[in-house]
């Protein structure tokens, strides 16, 4: 899977930035404070994109032998434009099966299971949304800041080590 220290690291500086300039000295930069949450959302929908798309291509080369051929990644990995709740399950069946999904979802444990659904639901809800708006109101929904970010991260990359090596067995 796609190790997560560098998406940690741009949290932090996206961090330190955030911090920086949410202090009363540098409110006259109060865009910043939107901005790096905004950059957040979007570096960690990237790397958890990244992150899929090697678990199942691993997966695949484990169970069949051999590397997934450029027209099935294509269709089966690259065809899935953005995670979703409904994405992720169907990404998923498509290289492992629905039945195999559905021994995952029982063999992990269900609030994480269900939490790693809801979180993409959500951020990818956000990107959308982020992708889609170009001004840095501050009356915006509020955005996680990059460090409340990192702690999600954490217990989904541990959830994604699980369902790898569940799925590897």
């Amino acid at each position: 899977m796609i190790d997560s220290k560098i998406l940690m690291e741009n949290l932090d500086w996206f961090e330190e930035r955030y911090q920086f300039y949410s202090t009363d000295k540098h409110k006259q930069f109060s865009r910043s404070v939107v901005f790096f949450p905004r950059c957040s959302v979007l570096e960690v929908c990237g790397w958890l994109e990244m992150a899929v798309d090697d678990i199942l291509l691993k997966i695949y080369k484990t169970k069949t032998g051999e590397e997934m051929s450029g027209n099935k990644k294509r269709l089966y990995v690259d065809g899935i434009y953005g995670l979703s709740k409904n994405s992720f399950e169907k990404i998923f069946s498509n290289i492992v099966g629905f039945i195999n999904l559905k021994k995952l979802e029982k063999s992990l444990i269900g609030v994480d299971y269900q939490f790693l659904k809801s979180f993409i639901a959500d951020i990818f809800k956000k990107r959308d949304r982020l992708a889609h708006t170009y001004s840095f109101d501050e009356n915006d929904p509020i955005y996680k800041t990059p460090e409340g970010l990192k702690k999600d991260i954490e217990r989904v990359e541990k959830i994604l080590i699980n369902i790898e090596e569940e799925l590897s067995k």
